[in-house]
């Protein structure tokens, strides 16, 4: 069924502080194999992991064996003195672009033992070192592309004709300006370039990319399953800097990279990268700021000082909330998202009352969902960053004729998208979600995938990417669904119609199941 990886249950606050040398007394599936299963020596952990992100994507089932590779990583890191080092390959070795990546990692350390206090602060200083030079290095990166697309931008006015782009001015003109007053509220920023990148710096940038990003995402699953008093030591180390540097990447050179003319959405550029790790930042100030105490070092650590005022940092990532470039725009939802639900300004309204939903008709029911999904303030947007799979449906259900609606693919992670009845049920710790029973159908465009019914039928449209359109239809007199991703329609499926012997009361809702890191947009729903 659409579970991947996530058949174990999530386990959060419930952890013990430190120091701690057992296992999670949690039921797990993965344990009790562990018990019987003997290491082979020698082993090599950079091929097992190779081998993991290889295999990863094939386990569908819930009650499906997971990969042997990692079940050996986990079985290495259940010795102590050989976890630092389980957790050293796996900063070192994920690529930045590989989707399931971050979903891997999780996974893993759900199955590792916890370090001692001292095993923890010896990775903290190992992973974090050298910090103020990565920094620079990280900045590089993002001077060599705003150098790049002015030159771009430069040549491309020379040769575009007045009179073409006259009428596109003024259409977006007061969408324009009223994102210029809202940055123009911001504190100004003063920025220092930094020296033009060689081939060896390049090289070193390359390398750094995957490292900061694979960090932040082992400190923040860290933070979250220490919640308490550890969680709260691990910001008095290096680790604090080492976040909140990266919160403030995107504040180098925030002008021009907030111009709509650096929107490009090269998803494998180093642009990208960067902004990248900006996001897995703001998710790790998320799972860090589980505590009242934790979220008071961080709410001063992001506050911006300036002569003028004083804002949080998070305020001008806000902005990028509706950029045409999809990790710009994952920032800006996560920023605003933060600043709505955990980082509460006295001075600033909530997003949900500034904007105008007079337009919008069904939205994602904020009370049929499951408990870990975030769903940003116009309710069109939703957001999932468990190891969980967290499912919703909208506030609309169809009974008759024929409907269609559309959705922005912001990641291309693990989603399962489509239609859902009230019968259809969300078990988000088992995995079960859309297209898990036989009252409810979903696309899935990471795995290539139709499911339903707990089966997946393999489709031959390519994977999804970023701002790709899947469009889901019904038609209710053909008795029939359509899937379709940037208008490459399927053929029909028709079995959610004839294999319920349960009637169906109160129609279809659009509905999706998502798993890490996964965000998208419920565009529009017609008739």
């Amino acid at each position: 069924m659409g579970n991947c990886t996530s058949c174990t249950e999530r386990r959060r606050s419930s952890l013990p502080s430190y120091p701690i040398a057992s296992r999670s007394l949690h039921p797990n599936p993965l344990s009790s194999r562990l018990r019987n299963f003997r290491l082979v020596q020698p082993y090599n952990l950079n091929a097992l992991i190779d081998e993991t992100l290889a295999i990863i994507r094939t386990v569908v089932d819930t009650d499906q064996d997971l990969p042997h590779a990692m079940l050996v990583i986990s079985r290495i890191a259940n010795r102590e003195d050989r976890w630092l080092n389980v957790m050293l390959a796996l900063v070192e070795r994920i690529p930045i672009n590989d989707p399931l990546g971050a979903t891997v990692i999780a996974l893993l350390l759900d199955e590792c033992p916890l370090p001692s206090k001292e095993l923890l602060q010896q990775l903290i200083s190992l992973i974090c070192s050298d910090n103020h030079s990565r920094v620079k290095l990280l900045q590089t990166a993002l001077d060599k592309y705003v150098k790049e697309n002015q030159q771009i931008v430069q040549k491309q006015t020379k040769d575009v004709n007045i009179e073409e782009i006259v009428p596109m001015i003024n259409s977006s003109a007061n969408e324009q300006q009223e994102k210029l007053n809202k940055k123009s509220s911001l504190p100004k920023l003063s920025v220092k370039a930094s020296s033009p990148p060689d081939a060896q710096s390049s090289k070193k940038i390359e390398n750094e990319f995957h490292r900061d990003r694979n960090t932040l995402i082992l400190l923040g699953c860290l933070a979250e399953k220490l919640v308490g008093p550890t969680s709260v030591a691990m910001l008095n180390t290096n680790a604090l800097e080492f976040v909140i540097d990266r919160v403030y990447l995107g504040l180098h050179n925030y002008e021009q990279l907030s111009s709509p003319s650096f929107d490009a959405d090269n998803q494998l550029s180093s642009y990208s990268s960067v902004f990248k790790i900006i996001l897995f930042a703001l998710v790790t100030v998320e799972k860090f700021s589980q505590s009242s105490e934790s979220k008071h070092i961080l709410l001063q650590s992001l506050t911006v000082k300036d002569k003028q005022k004083s804002m949080n940092v998070l305020e001008y990532y806000e902005t990028w909330t509706t950029s045409a470039n999809c990790l710009k725009r994952q920032i800006g939802f996560y920023a605003q998202w933060l600043l709505d639900n955990v980082f509460i300004l006295d001075y600033r309204r909530s997003s949900y009352e500034t904007l105008d939903h007079q337009a919008i008709n069904v939205i994602l029911n904020d009370k049929d969902v499951s408990e870990y999904l975030k769903i940003g303030p116009d309710g069109l947007e939703a957001r999932s960053d468990t190891v969980s799979f967290e499912s919703v449906r909208s506030t609309f259900s169809v009974r008759s004729d024929v409907w269609y609606y559309e959705v922005l693919i912001v990641t291309d992670g693990v989603m399962q998208i489509g239609w859902a009845t009230k019968q259809s049920k969300f078990m988000n710790n088992e995995g079960y979600g859309i297209g898990d029973d036989q009252y409810s159908i979903a696309y899935d465009g990471c795995r290539n995938l139709i499911w339903f019914g707990a089966k997946s039928i393999a489709h031959n449209n390519p994977p999804w990417k970023p701002g790709d359109i899947l469009g889901c239809l019904i038609d209710f007199d053909r008795r029939e669904v359509i899937f379709s991703l940037n208008g490459r329609a399927l053929d029909p499926f028709r079995k959610v119609f004839s294999s319920s012997s349960t009637p169906i009361i109160d129609g279809f809702f659009a509905a999706s199941i998502s798993s890490p890191a996964d965000t998208r947009a419920f565009i529009q729903i017609i008739q």
